[in-house]
């Protein structure tokens, strides 16, 4: 396995990688506290365009459960978008953007439009 894909880039350090960039340290120092070389933090850094990317946080109130989306799904062919947003508590404009989105032409799939924005 290569050192860019390795064990020790996943979870809880990457997170440690963002919270310690976040107090404004150089790459080296951050990678004595991490562990990593200095390369490899600038390397990590460049890669996410030097934002935290979102993946493996939670998701604020704003987006859209997997439940909701699931919920989406079921009901995109028997109700219209407002019956939707009505059953969800949601905005229509958020339904509608959904079905647009990761219900298009293919059928849509609840797990993996949840998967492409979290």
């Amino acid at each position: 396995m290569t050192e860019r894909y390795s064990e020790r880039m996943l979870g809880d350090v990457v997170h440690r990688l963002w919270d310690v960039k976040q107090t404004g340290l150089a790459g080296d120092a951050i990678g004595l506290k991490i562990g990593w070389s200095k390369a490899a933090v600038h390397r990590h850094i460049r890669e996410h365009g030097g934002v935290r990317p979102r993946w493996g946080r939670e998701l604020s109130g704003r987006s859209l459960s997997m439940s909701e989306r699931e919920m989406i799904l079921a009901l995109k062919g028997q109700h219209g978008v407002r019956e939707i947003a009505r059953r969800l508590g949601r905005s229509p404009s958020t339904i509608s953007r959904e079905l647009t989105r990761h219900c298009g032409v293919n059928g849509g799939h609840a797990t993996r439009a949840h998967a492409l924005v979290a």
